[in-house]
């Protein structure tokens, strides 16, 4: 046990580490069966086996009164003494496991787990001389569960990292790589991504005829998921166009996709228009997204609020195009909820789009 504890100081691999400690505690106590007992890192219960659920959490009495001992507790004199309180289902599960001794594991950041440790398969007692081992033990096991723990929880910091980097990826490539030149428009877009990452999404978008769709749009939630909606949506919208589809015909078909192929609790809202640089003359539909501002030349400003509800909410939701004649010199103004949250949390995100 000295040997094998002192080689998994380095170990990273959780389970295993477990299992082979189990197998060595078992074997050189003659017990039946040993099961550690585990808390789950930043959550409120414990495992039996890192997969079992086990009828203990860090607030019930049992588990504060083992925060305070780190010596073997004889499970017989522990009921018999009734200084530690266990509910029916805990002791019932005790017994169920024919328990002998409950080993606690405690380092400075309070109780990581416990050994229960079974009856003797010959029937007989534990000796003196065993549980003054078993003590000898426990801190330096505790020690090791601690590093596997504090392991564990960078291998997932740098598993969420890498995934932030892959939504980043996936946004970056949303983007057009380059504005297109358009004779009688003038274009520009801005987009600054923040320490995280969210479904942020705008696209240009030049038709055969002359015309040209913009749009932009932010899916509910952050990460890969809201990434990948966005991608798909924008797959969804140039298949659209690509036919000759309206954008009110265009804004029904998307949304009875996002409805169908993601959870109820994501969401879309969504703009898009599209301008004929020759007659001026433009169309538009607002699915749930913050209302444009088209901002004419003598300081005149309208909002672009007439189309329908975001996408994912209803599945046959209708949309509605708004339509006007622009001007030489007018502006609209697309952007996210990022703008509004850049002014409550000194972060910069925006989309322009000017005439």
């Amino acid at each position: 046990m000295k040997d094998f504890l002192a080689t998994s100081m380095t170990r990273t691999e959780s389970a295993r580490f477990w299992e082979e400690l189990e197998e060595k505690l078992a074997d050189g106590l003659s017990a039946e069966k040993i099961y550690p007992v585990l808390r789950v890192s930043g959550k409120e219960f414990f495992t039996v086996d890192l997969d079992e659920p086990a009828p203990f959490s860090p607030g019930d009495a049992f588990v504060r009164r083992l925060e305070s001992k780190d010596n073997p507790l004889l499970f017989d004199e522990m009921m018999a003494s009734g200084k530690i309180m266990l509910s029916p289902e805990q002791r019932d599960w005790f017994i169920e496991r024919k328990s002998a001794i409950l080993l606690p594991l405690v380092t400075t950041s309070g109780l990581l787990s416990f050994l229960v440790i079974s009856s003797k398969t010959n029937g007989e007692d534990f000796t003196a001389e065993e549980l003054e081992l078993l003590e000898s033990f426990s801190t330096q096991t505790a020690l090791v569960a601690e590093n596997l723990e504090l392991l564990g929880e960078r291998l997932e910091k740098e598993k969420l990292e890498e995934q932030l980097k892959v939504a980043r990826n996936i946004q970056q490539g949303l983007l057009p790589g380059k504005i297109p030149s358009v004779p009688g428009l003038g274009m520009s877009a801005l987009i600054r991504f923040c320490l995280d990452v969210a479904g942020d999404y705008y696209d240009i978008i030049p038709l055969e005829d002359g015309r040209v769709v913009f749009s932009i749009g932010d899916a509910s939630g952050k990460g890969v998921g809201a990434a990948l909606l966005m991608a798909n949506l924008q797959a969804s919208l140039r298949t659209a166009q690509a036919m000759g589809a309206s954008l009110s015909e265009s804004a029904a078909r998307i949304n009875k996709l996002v409805y169908e192929n993601t959870p109820s609790n994501m969401f879309i809202t969504f703009f898009m228009i599209c301008i004929d640089p020759v007659t001026k003359h433009m169309r538009y539909v607002n699915a749930g997204h913050n209302p444009p501002f088209l901002i004419e030349k003598d300081g005149h400003e309208k909002m672009l609020t007439r189309g329908g509800l975001l996408f994912g909410v209803v599945e046959d939701a209708q949309y509605e195009e708004g339509e006007m004649t622009l001007r030489s010199g007018d502006m609209i103004l697309m952007y996210t909820d990022g703008v509004s949250e850049a002014m409550m949390k000194n972060s910069v995100r925006s989309r322009l789009l000017t005439l």
